[in-house]
């Protein structure tokens, strides 16, 4: 079984940790459940421990222009930012850098100068290098776990992919 979303997510924990059949099968995920926190809850977290729940999410290479963009993000906001926020950081620069490489303000421009601008960008997020697809051709992940701790249940990052390698632990 899979979940994707946070408040959706939830719900269906909610119900399925009571139910026999759904105690049986393993769970996956992405990221997008990932920090809320209703899955720290005991009666869900010790059914995500059950269960053998396991996520994935992108995770970013610690880099300077990560470290800056985190310390100025937290001073701002006062808290770490969540996943994605990187990614959305990047690509408002790169899309304002395409732009002017562009020289206009149009989507077929914007469409071809992109992946050019892209190659030569790296921001907090990393290197910004597309594939023949449009997809990011280098990105990390983390998979992670609602684990025991000392206080309760906390995300636990449990092993991490990066360029086609599972490492655990």
């Amino acid at each position: 079984m899979s979940i994707t979303s946070d408040t959706d997510g939830v719900n269906i924990m909610q119900h399925a940790k009571d139910d026999a059949t759904l105690r049986t099968i393993k769970w996956l995920s992405s990221e997008g459940i990932h920090g809320t926190p209703q899955l720290k809850e005991s009666a869900i977290a010790s059914y995500l421990q059950l269960v053998l729940y396991r996520g994935t999410r992108p995770v970013s290479r610690t880099n300077p222009a990560y470290e800056r963009f985190k310390e100025e993000y937290k001073k701002k906001l006062g808290t770490d930012p969540v996943v994605f926020t990187q990614y959305v950081y990047d690509t408002v620069f790169l899309i304002g850098r395409t732009i002017v490489a562009a020289g206009k303000y149009d989507g077929e421009a914007i469409k071809e100068w992109f992946p050019k601008v892209a190659e030569r960008y790296y921001g907090a997020s990393g290197w910004c290098v597309l594939d023949e697809g449009g997809d990011r051709a280098i990105q990390d992940y983390a998979i992670w776990t609602v684990a025991s701790t000392d206080g309760g249940y906390d995300y636990k990052d449990i092993g991490y992919y990066s360029a086609g390698v599972i490492t655990w632990g």
